[in-house]
């Protein structure tokens, strides 16, 4: 596969709102240990600028670390941010947050097996964000359980790269996260998936318009349960490549 991208935090001043970045900038000046930006808000933020994204998703190593994001959330308050704790355990945390008149989501979770094989890097201003390559495991473990527009959205972003390899090696990645994952498991998902066009206005690209990035992930999930029905038939996987390039690309 060619290179990984690397994170990129001019990208999250064009991309992201200005008090949700605000707010990342701030927990993470705590000087927390590990913990790790993950999800939508990292892969638009840092490395695709492909989409909306207004949420705040931390992944933390241990109890003690989880302990650590909580609080750094909660010290959000000391820059004017109202704070609504909805979840807080050894193993989850949940708030809403409002800050300069914006709404958004933040959650932290205990994730032991993320930051054991995965990566993260450190940018100059101090966000610790997860690696590209360990966006791609948690998107393709995410798969097994979730399977929305922006999921295959962010996919379908991350596998338009030369070298992109098979399903199956695709499978390989995601079994890193979760060793149960199966072609068969991953049919029941894909296949139940029910997509609309109004979910799908969050492309930042105006030349994409709602309807046709449904008509592209729509696509994308009926290639993605060909491919994983010919692999749970043990048929040759197909190659990524070839999958896009029937999808179409997205720029």
């Amino acid at each position: 596969m060619a290179a990984a991208p690397r994170p990129d935090a001019a990208i999250s001043e064009r991309v992201l709102p200005a008090p949700l970045l605000g707010a990342i900038r701030h927990v993470f000046a705590q000087r927390i240990e590990g913990v790790m930006l993950v999800g939508g808000t990292a892969l638009a933020g840092y490395y695709a600028g492909h989409r909306r994204s207004d949420d705040m998703d931390l992944f933390t190593r241990d109890e003690a670390c989880q302990r650590a994001a909580a609080l750094a959330v909660r010290s959000l308050v000391s820059i004017g941010a109202e704070i609504d704790v909805r979840s807080d355990s050894a193993q989850f945390f949940r708030a809403g947050v409002r800050f300069r008149d914006r709404d958004f989501t933040v959650d932290a979770a205990l994730h032991a097996r993320l930051h054991e094989i995965g990566r993260s890097e450190t940018l100059p201003d101090g966000v610790v964000v997860a690696d590209f390559d360990t966006l791609l495991k948690m998107k393709t473990a995410a798969l097994i359980s979730r399977c929305g527009e922006k999921d295959l959205y962010d996919l379908l972003w991350i596998l338009d790269r030369p070298g992109a390899g098979t399903l199956e090696s695709l499978m390989a990645g995601g079994r890193e996260l979760d060793a149960g994952m199966t072609p068969e498991g991953l049919i029941i998902s894909v296949s139940g998936a029910t997509l609309s066009a109004e979910a799908c206005g969050f492309a930042l690209d105006p030349a994409l318009p709602a309807e046709e990035v449904y008509a592209k992930v729509e696509k994308f999930r009926i290639e993605l349960l060909a491919g994983f029905q010919k692999l749970a038939a043990r048929e040759p996987a197909p190659e990524i490549a070839d999958l896009i390039k029937r999808v179409g690309r997205l720029s």
